[in-house]
């Protein structure tokens, strides 16, 4: 099954007005945070205002029968989604004058299906089969479905249009509409999602002096367990927390801090609520045993991994920090898993992994958890963070119990 992605709408983002089609193809990158690609895109409302999107991989065939298959995981997520409303990107403008209390017992989803597939004079238009497969199952379940539409490769269309052109929207309509123009204006980036949590090319220098520090460094190094430092724990996160880019020294101390299971978890709970928090669980009598007695079990297959940490953390998605201070931690965190050896990176990739499915995007933390199983698919924390992100963040808490 394709991983989720789940993009809600940024709080702090610019209410931007859809009048056409061509506006919401226009306006999705930006409200999801990346250039969709192969992908099915499902963004709910909530009245006349965009509320969350989800993102599923784009099958390999375009049948009804692989349609009904996708919807049941798609319907699942959609349910679990429903909710308090939350800012977004304005409705197309199609249901102008009806109050959105008249509505909203009726949820609501536009689907797009962006695809390398191109419209061509000899068949229907991309993935046309699925897209109309999807809807059905959806509007059968009870939602209003708002757009249907395809971005090919060579141009656009709205499934729902009564005579489509058998080539498409030129995809210049996208490029010319006012919120496209209004985000070039405003100098707005959006990464492609391929690109999307990928590692950025260390500094050699950097680079060096860090591995140097960890050469001889025992902490990092030996399977005898490591003392427990408060400290270190609560400056680890105090750090990635911070505005200020890591320094060498920074960098080789968390590294050195992540290295020891209940300081990882310590940083975790630093980054959630606050370093001074994870000061008193570490240091209270009664919290303070759940960082001393951590350690990995092993399953009937005989995998080890931490029960504890996976039971505590499967509710974080609920308290999850700011958007804006994930996106600051993701990126200090994937510097400092760039610059570090290899051999060492797995508790960084771990956290990475772990920023990047509280920020609601599942598959990129998969990434990172399958670039950690490259390097030892046996690690308990690698194991334990296969568990936890196998469902997104924003589901149930204890669905791993």
């Amino acid at each position: 099954m394709s991983p989720l992605h789940v993009a809600p709408a940024a709080l702090s983002a610019p209410v931007v007005q859809c009048r056409t089609t061509a506006d919401f193809l226009a306006a999705l990158p930006f409200f999801l945070g990346f250039t969709p690609r192969n992908s099915l895109v499902a963004v709910m409302f909530s009245g006349s205002r965009s509320r969350t999107g989800l993102r599923l991989d784009l099958p390999r065939d375009n049948s009804r029968e692989t349609a009904q298959a996708v919807s049941s995981t798609l319907l699942t997520a959609l349910e679990s989604l429903r909710g308090a409303p939350r800012p977004g990107i304005p409705d197309t403008g199609r249901h102008a004058g009806i109050r959105p209390a008249e509505r909203e017992y009726r949820p609501a989803v536009a689907l797009v299906l962006a695809t390398n597939r191109r419209f061509t004079a000899t068949s229907d238009a991309p993935w046309r089969t699925f897209a109309s497969g999807i809807a059905q199952e959806l509007i059968r379940s009870g939602f209003e479905v708002r757009e249907l539409s395809c971005l090919a490769a060579n141009g656009w269309v709205n499934y729902l249009e009564p005579d489509p052109p058998p080539l498409g929207h030129p995809l210049e309509d996208i490029v010319t509409s006012p919120v496209s123009l209004s985000a070039r204006f405003r100098s707005e980036h959006v990464p492609d999602f391929a690109a999307l949590g990928r590692l950025p090319d260390p500094e050699p220098q950097r680079a060096t002096a860090i591995a140097a520090a960890l050469a001889t460094d025992s902490r990092c190094t030996s399977s005898q367990a490591k003392p427990i430092s408060i400290e270190r724990t609560a400056a680890a996160a105090r750090r990635l927390r911070a505005p200020e880019p890591l320094s060498i020294a920074d960098s080789v101390d968390l590294i050195r801090t992540l290295a020891t299971p209940a300081q990882w978890v310590g940083v975790v709970f630093g980054l959630m609520m606050s370093p001074e928090a994870t000061t008193h669980m570490m240091s209270d009598p009664t919290t303070s045993q759940f960082f001393a007695q951590l350690s990995p079990q092993r399953d009937g297959a005989g995998n080890a991994h931490y029960p504890a940490v996976l039971g505590i953390f499967s509710g974080l998605g609920a308290m999850s920090p700011g958007r804006e201070r994930l996106t600051d931690v993701r990126d200090r965190l994937q510097t400092a898993t760039a610059e570090c050896p290899s051999e060492h990176r797995i508790p960084l990739l771990a956290l990475c992994a772990l920023a990047w499915w509280l920020s609601g995007l599942q598959s990129v933390a998969h990434r990172h958890i399958e670039a950690a199983r490259a390097i030892n698919s046996a690690h308990p924390l690698v194991l334990t963070m296969q568990l936890l992100i196998s469902t997104p963040a924003h589901l149930t808490p204890g669905a791993h119990r």
